[in-house]
């Protein structure tokens, strides 16, 4: 069995129904039978409160958390404000022990100290994500290669020499990186 994913979406001020992975998540569930659930997120305190949920027993399948957002290095942007992911954790404290974060944001792990800070204070095993910008249809290419090989493979570091094996040049193109 796969493992789950734990889908957190800020806002895109470009796209009409303001998702933009949920179609994503679908082709992995129709294709791939990955179960996932899929959160609308606004404000820094929503994000901290839908982590902090991740922990509730329900939710202990939700191995993967992808969190869906526009990014500026160790950033992550909402409508009015850019906040430090360290921040967030230090926050979230916690909150995604012995769990697998992915960045699904342009140029969030360009910043490897703020990373860092993400994967001590939330306590997740792995943190990944870009450190490039990156065009939309390819970096949403690669969101559904590595969300797949990590439900599968449950082990990071199986999935990364897959996905880099199976799409260097998207690696290359978003800048993919692994703490």
């Amino acid at each position: 069995m796969a493992w789950k994913i734990y889908c957190l979406e800020g806002e895109w001020f470009d796209t009409p129904n303001n998702s933009a992975v949920r179609d994503l998540l679908a082709v992995l569930t129709r294709n791939d039978r990955v179960q996932s659930i899929q959160r609308d997120v606004e404000t820094p305190d929503d994000l901290i409160q839908y982590l902090n949920r991740w922990t509730h027993r329900r939710y202990r399948d939700f191995r993967i958390g992808y969190l869906a957002f526009h990014g500026h290095p160790g950033r992550l942007r909402f409508c009015r404000a850019q906040v430090p992911i360290g921040t967030i954790a230090e926050q979230a404290r916690g909150s995604c022990k012995d769990k697998i974060v992915f960045f699904g944001s342009c140029s969030v792990a360009a910043d490897r100290h703020e990373l860092a800070r993400f994967k001590k204070h939330s306590g997740a095993s792995a943190v990944c994500g870009y450190t490039r910008e990156a065009d939309w249809t390819p970096s949403a290419a690669f969101d559904v290669l590595l969300l797949h090989a990590l439900a599968y493979y449950k082990s990071v570091p199986k999935a990364e020499r897959w996905v880099r094996k199976t799409a260097e040049g998207l690696c290359d193109h978003v800048g993919f990186a692994v703490l």
